[in-house]
């Protein structure tokens, strides 16, 4: 299983849509952009919205989920995730 993080604040639409993920790999996206949250609902995709307006903020919000993300995973899960 493959975790995939995307700050579609610094990557845009078009690079949302070439991620090629299977139906078992996870991907967050990080965005407050109504497009982007319509095409990611269409791709199956998690869609990580409502963080503040501003410089790096979505920088922020996705390393704490990516922290929390890693402490929860079980040991014999981070031998099968990438």
């Amino acid at each position: 299983m493959k975790i995939i993080f995307v700050d579609a604040e610094n990557v845009g639409l078009h690079s949302i849509q070439e991620i090629n993920a299977r139906i078992t790999d996870k991907v967050f996206v990080y965005s407050n952009n109504e497009q982007i949250k319509i095409l990611c609902n269409d791709l199956l995709f998690i869609v990580m919205a409502g963080y503040p307006i501003g410089k790096n903020q979505a920088d922020f919000y996705l390393i704490a989920h990516l922290s929390k993300i890693i402490s929860q995973v079980r040991h014999d899960e981070k031998r099968n995730s990438h």
